[in-house]
């Protein structure tokens, strides 16, 4: 996947559009994929032995993905339809909590074909209008959005640069790090342990929530071609206060 440098001040830009509208992209077609991914096709996760993880409970829209054992998740809507997919999973705590996410696309992301990744909501109908937090995983310009959602309002906190444009096979590495003071840390890493955030944002208009999960958005020739290799969950998170000092520019983003 290609990167490009950037500074942490140009990706913590405070952007502030509540009640903003879906992204629009342009479709692109692909060829379905075979039904069970072959091993030398299934994407390397990085291992991390030195936390202790959260086991998932997923309950949702089970009949729409495939669950290995190993943890990997993959659409499998059978219907061959355009539609939505769902999961979700209690979530103990959202303070002092960490995400490791590994996300696999079979094609470019668009308005129609994209991935959301629920941090924080009050409710396991991701699909509805819960209050919480989620990463989507391709936008308007193929990039990895951090978005507020209050009900039906949703508040753009952050934006990487567009690192998937032009990429059929998109293939990321995330990690968000939440502290009980609600500043969040957000990690798209090259390598397996990242030195520095992309951005670090302070948001406590939502501080509870009883779930995390996935929500699928695709059209008909996308329903089998997202895959979630990597959902983990620890709560090995200290406060950005207790970081060495200078370490990190928290910024709050403007209402």
């Amino acid at each position: 996947m290609p990167r490009h440098p950037i500074l942490v001040s140009l990706l913590c830009i405070g952007l502030a559009f509540a009640g903003c509208s879906q992204p629009v992209f342009v479709e692109e077609s692909d060829s379905l994929p075979p039904d069970t991914p072959s091993e030398e096709n299934r994407p390397s996760v990085p291992t991390d032995d030195t936390h202790t993880y959260d086991p998932l409970s997923w309950d949702g829209e089970t009949e729409k993905f495939r669950i290995e054992d190993d943890g990997l998740i993959r659409l499998y809507d059978t219907s061959d339809q355009a539609g939505t997919a769902c999961l979700a999973t209690p979530l103990t705590t959202p303070d002092r909590t960490c995400w490791q996410l590994h996300v696999r696309l079979s094609f470019n992301p668009s308005a129609n074909n994209h991935l959301r990744i629920y941090l924080m909501a009050d409710s396991p109908d991701l699909t509805g209008n819960v209050d919480g937090y989620y990463l989507q995983v391709g936008g308007k310009e193929d990039r990895i959005y951090f978005y507020r959602q209050q009900g039906d309002a949703l508040t753009l906190l952050c934006q990487t640069e567009a690192f998937m444009r032009g990429d059929s096979s998109p293939e990321v590495h995330i990690q968000v790090v939440r502290d009980s003071q609600g500043y969040f840390q957000l990690y798209v890493p090259e390598t397996d342990a990242p030195a520095q955030p992309l951005a670090i944002i302070k948001d406590t208009a939502v501080s509870t929530a009883s779930h995390c999960g996935i929500v699928c958005t695709y059209t008909a020739s996308n329903s089998r071609k997202m895959r979630v290799p990597v959902f983990r969950i620890h709560h090995d998170v200290h406060d950005v206060e207790e970081l060495e000092s200078g370490q990190f520019q928290p910024s709050t983003p403007s209402d």
